[in-house]
């Protein structure tokens, strides 16, 4: 199961939704994660339909906000789990 995560290192709500991820990880061993960070990525995130941070694309859709808490990427994650059987 391969996921996007679009972020900056200069965004706080980035780095800890980042966070909620990695410790996700355990839960869901198979989740693969590429990291794109918009500030050098600019153009392949428009591209991809990505215009607010954190943002977090998988196969079943976008999980996009002001704050990702970890119940919503949770919950995202197993949306996308589900997808993906």
């Amino acid at each position: 199961m391969k996921i996007t995560f679009y972020g900056s290192r200069f965004c706080p709500r980035c780095r800890q939704a980042k966070k909620h991820l990695v410790q996700l990880q355990r839960e869901f061993p198979q989740l693969e994660i590429e990291y794109i960070e918009v500030t050098t990525a600019p153009i392949k995130t428009v591209r991809a339909g990505v215009f607010m941070i954190p943002s977090i694309q998988g196969r079943s859709g976008t999980l996009s906000g002001i704050f990702l808490p970890e119940e919503k990427i949770h919950a995202f994650l197993k949306e996308e789990y589900r997808y993906n059987q």
